[in-house]
């Protein structure tokens, strides 16, 4: 039988106390930090769609203008778009910036909105850490989209119900034969 000295008991309990409290530290700060990544997620989702929402104002300011052939996109209006939404999707998110990029008319054109807000951390206050800035920055941009050249042809015969279909396309043609062709390749349209 082994004789224990009375000093070396309950050293096991000591040990077991220390690696308890490191281990509700470690807990507590890997809730604050995921904490902080879920509101850097909602962030992010947030300046997406304030810059969506951005471009589709710009854009359709910039049609409007083309359109009517007078007015100037206004920066204003596009931030308002964008902070709008920002705050539609996070209510508590501040926007730091809106930039309207140079388009050359509504076909082309960049938009970039950048939100912040702040991250409440519950258990970081114990160092001194009450909260932590959250940041996201997004930009769109859209273009006009490259259309492939296609020919449309009458049927051999000479039917001129294309040419009138053409010309008024709510009028009835009859029966036509249409075939679209992209460079050698022809396909017959179904109807």
């Amino acid at each position: 039988m082994r004789v224990t000295e009375p000093r070396e008991r309950g050293a096991v309990a000591v040990m077991v106390g220390i690696v308890c409290v490191l281990l509700v530290i470690c807990i507590a700060f890997a809730v604050d930090l995921g904490y902080a990544w879920q509101v850097k997620r909602s962030m992010v989702k947030a300046t997406d769609a304030s810059a969506l929402a951005a471009a589709h104002e710009a854009r359709d300011q910039a049609v409007a203008k083309q359109t009517l052939g007078s007015g100037t996109c206004t920066p204003a209006a596009v931030q308002t778009a964008a902070s709008d939404a920002l705050t539609a999707n996070r209510s508590d998110a501040a926007m730091d910036f809106c930039s309207l990029g140079d388009s050359s008319g509504p076909e082309n054109g960049v938009v970039t909105v950048r939100g912040s807000t702040d991250a409440q951390l519950s258990f970081s206050g114990v160092i001194g850490r009450n909260s932590l800035g959250v940041h996201s920055s997004t930009s769109v941009a859209w273009r006009q989209p490259k259309v492939l050249p296609i020919a449309i042809c009458a049927d051999a015969v000479g039917n001129n119900d294309l040419a009138k279909w053409v010309q008024d396309p709510s009028s009835p043609t009859g029966d036509v034969d249409l075939r679209v062709s992209a460079s050698a390749n022809s396909r017959s349209v179904p109807r």
